[in-house]
């Protein structure tokens, strides 16, 4: 019997934002979609087994791209309510929690911690260029990218746990035995019988600023735990 597999959408017609880059986004969805699906193959599930609780259908909320600006506020702390009551097994944040012009600051990483502690289930969050790699912008306070990644790896991410009121185990890239310590933010886990798989690839040219050394070995490390 196939593993399924459910989208939850909620209207409460948000202000436009500016969306993830195509590239970025087709990326992001296409791994998870990739995962699902190599995972449920490898299963080897066939019509004749039985579903048990442990093959029942998962219902998956994703978001991302949000809150941009200060006026968007109301509308994410809606959405967010409307996740808590809507029936759903996880919840994954896409990337971008701030837009790409707007300060990238110590407070604004903790609200959004902060935001991220309120919903009920277990919430996945995956980094996306605006909260580090934009973050060298004049307008998004001149921060070292880098420094800002170390500060989102310390704030969002918990070894072997995720986020939320109601937090999964969680194996991380970091704990495995071959892989570089600081790499927290790729995680798999399992529910229901799906294998979930994250990997941390964002736009501005997935953070290779090729006259910045620091920031090619930080990708070229990243990259290739990516791609293992």
């Amino acid at each position: 019997m196939p593993r399924s597999l459910r989208l939850v959408s909620t209207k409460i017609n948000p202000p436009k934002v500016r969306p993830l880059h195509p590239i970025a986004r087709r990326l992001k969805l296409s791994m998870l979609a990739s995962g699902l699906a190599l995972s449920a193959r490898a299963g080897g599930m066939t019509e004749s087994r039985e579903a048990g609780p442990e093959f029942a259908p998962i219902t998956l909320v994703a978001l991302g791209d949000m809150p941009y600006r200060a006026q968007d506020i109301p509308a994410f702390e809606a959405l967010l309510e409307t996740i808590n009551a809507t029936p759903h097994d996880v919840t994954i944040h896409v990337g971008d929690i701030k837009g790409g012009g707007s300060p990238c600051t110590d407070a604004l990483f903790h609200r959004q911690r902060d935001y991220f502690d309120t919903i009920a289930g277990p919430l996945i969050y995956i980094p996306g260029d605006n909260e580090w790699t934009d973050c060298h912008r004049k307008s998004a306070g001149g921060y070292d990218p880098l420094e800002r990644l170390a500060l989102l790896r310390e704030i969002f991410f918990v070894d072997g746990m995720s986020l939320s009121q109601g937090p999964i185990a969680v194996v991380q890239q970091s704990m495995e035995e071959d892989a570089p310590a600081g790499l927290i933010e790729n995680m798999r886990w399992v529910q229901n019988g799906v294998h979930f798989v994250t990997a941390h690839v964002v736009g501005s040219n997935n953070g290779l600023a090729p006259a910045v050394p620091s920031a090619v070995a930080e990708y070229e490390i990243r990259n290739a735990v990516n791609i293992s």
